[in-house]
C-alpha cells in the first residue's frame, strides 16, 4: 500500500539494499498485485432484429435523431451489453452519397460495458476477488465482400478483467545492478 499512496520520490528511497560483492540473490517473495485476462466473446454473441427499437432509444438518449425507417439489428452478450446499427449500412459508401443516404448518422462502431459486479459479466462470474471488467463490441469493415452492409458485417466482442491477485517476484544483482 505504500507503494500506492506515497510520492514516487519516497518509494524508490525504500528500495535501499546491501550487497558487498556487486553480485547477490535473495529468496523469492509474495506480494500483492493487480492482474489482468482478457477472454474472447465472439462465440457469446447473438443477433437480434430488434427492428430498430434499441438504435431509437439510443438515438432518444443520446440525442440524436437518426432515420429508423429500414429497421435495425442488435448484436447481444449474454449479459445484455449490445451494439446496435441501422439495417443497410455500408462502410464503403460511395463517394457522391450524402451522410443520409449511406446511413452513417447515428451509426454505432464500438459499445463498452463496465462492471465490478461479477455477476453482470459474460465470462468472470466465478472470480471472487474482481476488480473491474469491460466488456467491448465493434463492428469492422468486411475485407472479404467490401460491399457488405449491416447486420452482414463482422462484429467481435471480448471481455477483460482486473483481479486482485499474488505474484511471487526474484530479486537479483548482477554487476552493480538491481534486477
Amino acid at each position: 500500500m505504500s507503494g500506492l499512496t506515497r510520492p514516487v520520490e519516497s518509494v524508490t528511497q525504500q528500495l535501499a539494499f546491501s550487497c558487498p560483492s556487486s553480485n547477490c540473490t535473495w529468496d523469492p517473495f509474495d506480494s500483492l498485485a493487480v492482474c489482468s485476462v482478457c477472454n474472447n466473446l465472439n462465440a457469446s454473441l447473438y443477433q437480434y432484429d430488434d427492428k430498430g427499437e434499441l438504435a431509437s432509444r439510443l438515438a432518444v438518449y443520446t440525442g440524436s435523431s437518426p432515420s429508423f425507417r429500414n429497421g435495425g439489428t442488435a448484436f447481444r452478450l449474454p449479459n445484455g451489453h449490445y451494439i446496435t446499427n441501422i439495417d443497410g449500412w455500408a462502410f464503403n459508401h460511395r463517394a457522391n452519397e450524402t451522410v443520409a443516404e449511406t446511413a452513417t448518422g447515428g451509426v454505432v462502431f464500438m459499445s463498452t460495458f463496465g462492471t465490478p459486479y461479477a455477476v453482470w459479466t459474460n465470462s468472470f462470474k466465478s472470480i471472487p476477488n474482481l476488480i473491474w471488467t469491460l466488456s467491448m463490441i465493434r463492428v469492422l469493415p468486411s475485407l472479404s465482400d467490401r460491399s457488405a452492409t449491416w447486420p452482414n458485417l463482422p462484429v467481435e466482442a471480448m471481455e477483460c478483467a482486473l483481479t486482485y491477485c499474488v505474484n511471487r517476484y526474484t530479486s537479483s544483482v548482477i554487476n552493480g545492478t538491481l534486477v
